[in-house]
Formats: C-alpha cells, sequence, structure tokens
C-alpha cells in the first residue's frame, strides 16, 4: 500500500513525500520515540514540515489514504512555494532568505541549544519530582506499616465481631419474644 502511494505521489508534480520508518529497528529507535512520540504500530503521521508532524486518525483503506493525501498534504509553505504561505510566513521565509547562510546556520544552532536547554531543564524537574514522590511514596508505606501497627486491624476483626453477636443478641431476643 505505502509503496502504491509513494509512487503516484513521486515526481516533480507533488512535492508529498509518503514514506516508512521500520520503528522497531534500534537505529530508528530515537527518530520514533523521542523525536516524533510514536509508541504504538502501526503509526501514521502525517505534516507539512517533520517537526510538526500530527497522528493520522482517518480510515487506513489505499482510497481513503489516496484521498487525504490529495486534499490535505499538497505544497507546503517553504521557499519553493512562497503562494501556500501566509503573510507572516512569507514574511519570515523571505528574511531567512536574505540572510547569509552561515548566519541562519548559526541561528539554526543557538535555537536548538535553546531547545535542547528547555528539554534539559525540564527533565532535571521531573527527575527531583520523581524523587521527591518516590520519597513521598516511602513515607506512606512507613507512616501505614506504623499504624497498621497499633492494632487497627484487629480492632476493626473485634469490632465487626461485637456488632455481628450485637446483632444476633438481638435477633434471639426478639425470637423468644414472639414465643
Amino acid at each position: 500500500m505505502w509503496d502504491q502511494l509513494a509512487s503516484e505521489f513521486s515526481g516533480a508534480e507533488h512535492k508529498t513525500v509518503i514514506a516508512d520508518v521500520d520503528c522497531t529497528l534500534s537505529e530508528n529507535e530515537k527518530w520514533c520515540h523521542d523525536d516524533h512520540g510514536v509508541e504504538g504500530y502501526p503509526t501514521l503521521k502525517y505534516g507539512k514540515s517533520i517537526d510538526k508532524l500530527e497522528v493520522y486518525k482517518g480510515k487506513r483503506d489505499p482510497e481513503e489514504l489516496r484521498k487525504f493525501v490529495k486534499s490535505q498534504l499538497g505544497p507546503e509553505c517553504n521557499p519553493a512555494h512562497l503562494a501556500q504561505c501566509s503573510a507572516a510566513d512569507r514574511k519570515m521565509v523571505e528574511e531567512y532568505l536574505s540572510l547569509p547562510l552561515a548566519d541562519l546556520e548559526t541561528e539554526i544552532e543557538y535555537a536548538l541549544r535553546e531547545m535542547e536547554i528547555v528539554e534539559s531543564d525540564f527533565k532535571a524537574k521531573v527527575d527531583e519530582m520523581q524523587k521527591e514522590y518516590t520519597e513521598l511514596e516511602s513515607k506512606k508505606r512507613t507512616d501505614l506499616a506504623e499504624i497498621a501497627d497499633t492494632g487497627v486491624g484487629m480492632m476493626k476483626t473485634v469490632s465487626a465481631y461485637r456488632n455481628l453477636v450485637k446483632v444476633q443478641e438481638a435477633a434471639q431476643k426478639k425470637a423468644s419474644e414472639e414465643l
């Protein structure tokens, strides 16, 4: 099915790339899991940009996929298709086109480093929260064990027994009064 769609949408008149990635292969693990959040197989993702892929939730038969590709995945906003861009995106593309390539690549590297810092800060905070959660969970288990050691289980057993005896005595008293 993929090969047929890829063949149909290849060539200069189509600017749509249809590809598959085997996420079960270890060399694709980072790309699949870390970069694109693939958790189950098969997962179909689409998008106008590799960094903004969305999960496809439509029908998976060839005709429905073909319709989806034709209607949703046409030419995208990029330097070769400025007509597809919003005014704001067109302005951004033109600004980036006017930069020397070395400056553009420096800007990209800076942005990627900033993203790594955000991810690193997030991971550190999550790790800190996980440590706190683990400590709280341990304290809860210790506190519950201490409370259980006071005999609360046996208290509940005795209480239930006494209530049962009380009910039985009331039933016997009622039965003897009816005689």
